[in-house]
């Protein structure tokens, strides 16, 4: 039986970020002591496959895990409590605010000794561990695992097959927030459209509409070792290439990265079911090795 607590960290800016630990049932051999597991886009720590497989199946093989929310949980949720009239979740979400949600969760496992930290990261969530260690380079992050990362480049949705539609939502949004209304909600219908689903005009453009979050560019800044897994039936315009393409650079800069693309596998490879934490697990065991 799986032994989970309930948990709670504070970023630097004031939003509590809820989420549940899950002690290690035995002991493993692998040189990480935790493994911290981040949701994708609308999503939260106790829902989806973040304990159902992935922290369940880790905590079952001596790894202690942590998955908490971040601000962007949910489609929309509660601001920071010191902005209590401001909204939270997806649809309002910057995603440069990863950067401080990642140090609180990371500093509260430091808090308790642990000091060899994995990252894994599902769809919104694989970009965001991405960004992170690009840019912090945390020592105490040892490895880093991006699961279905998605693309996030204007350039590339401009020269897609959703380009049509995807202009008409990137002139409304851009309208809105020159018109002081960037907080006011768009709802993108067509599933082409990168970011399908419901975005406050500035959440959107921040997001979809630039070069900021392109991960592929940011792969090459990373130190510690990165695995990139995808499925073959990614193509949507937000997620083709992607991870055969942060590799490539990867392997340009001579940096420690690893990719699985996986035959027939869907967005977030859920039809792995229990192969997709093994998979990860060898990798961690293979990279771990005692050097001869």
């Amino acid at each position: 039986m799986v032994d989970l607590k309930l948990i709670q960290t504070e970023t630097s800016d004031g939003f509590k970020l809820d989420g549940c630990f899950l002690d290690p049932q035995n002991s493993n051999s692998s040189d990480i002591d935790a493994l911290l597991l981040i949701h994708g886009t609308t999503g939260n720590f106790y829902s989806g496959s973040m304990i159902s497989i992935l922290g369940k199946y880790f905590s079952k093989n001596g790894y202690p895990v942590a998955v908490f929310n971040t601000r962007g949980h949910d489609v929309v949720s509660q601001g920071s409590p010191n902005f209590p009239e401001d909204f939270g979740g997806t649809a309002f979400e910057i995603l440069d605010d990863c950067l401080l949600d990642l140090d609180s969760m990371i500093n509260w496992l430091k808090e308790k000794k642990f000091r060899k930290i994995c990252l894994v990261g599902s769809s919104m969530g694989a970009v965001k561990v991405i960004y992170y260690q690009a840019f912090r380079n945390n020592f105490s992050v040892k490895s880093v695992v991006a699961i279905s990362p998605v693309r996030l480049s204007k350039n590339y949705y401009l020269n897609s097959q959703a380009s049509f539609h995807y202009k008409k939502y990137l002139k409304i949004a851009n309208d809105l927030v020159d018109s002081g209304l960037g907080n006011q909600l768009i709802n993108i219908k067509e599933d082409i459209v990168p970011g399908a689903g419901l975005f406050s005009a500035e959440a959107y453009l921040d997001k979809y509409g630039g070069e900021r979050y392109d991960i592929v560019k940011y792969v090459d800044k990373i130190e510690s070792n990165l695995l990139v897994m995808a499925g073959t039936n990614e193509t949507h315009p937000r997620l083709k290439d992607v991870a055969f393409d942060s590799y490539n650079r990867g392997i340009e800069a001579n940096k420690k990265i690893d990719l699985v693309l996986v035959p027939d596998g869907e967005h977030g490879l859920h039809s792995m079911d229990q192969k997709l934490p093994e998979s990860i697990d060898t990798w961690l065991r293979k990279i771990n090795l005692p050097q001869i």
